[in-house]
């Protein structure tokens, strides 16, 4: 599964940083908490399959982000930036997973939905 162009948004508001590395473009915005998204393009368009992998690895690796973040926190650092990173991903999960779907943005779960029940 290879796409011929990836570019990743992280934040919004004005641009702090917009460059490429090993192709993929990254734009870092300057309020980059609020909002990201990723863009992935190719020319033949992705099969359901595929469609599927991708929506499936946005939540979890958020999710295994939060069970490191949630390890290092109770295991061996107590500070309060790892904690708040925890429940941050660990909403993430919760809400991607969730099939919503607002104006023409939609979650990873909608798109899951409407692959598994579109027939």
């Amino acid at each position: 599964m290879h796409a011929s162009k990836i570019n990743i948004t992280i934040g919004t508001g004005k641009i702090v940083f917009k460059g490429y590395i090993k192709g993929i473009q990254i734009v870092i915005r300057r309020l980059f908490i609020i909002n990201s998204l990723t863009s992935t393009f190719r020319d033949e368009p992705f099969t359901k399959q595929e469609k599927m992998i991708i929506s499936i690895l946005g939540p979890g690796f958020s999710g295994i982000l939060a069970g490191i973040l949630y390890m290092i926190y109770y295991a061996f650092i107590p500070s309060s930036i790892i904690y708040i990173s925890f429940l941050f991903n660990g909403w993430l999960v919760f809400i991607n997973i969730l099939p919503l779907k607002i104006g023409q943005k939609e979650s990873d779960g909608y798109t899951i939905c409407k692959i598994l029940f579109r027939k």
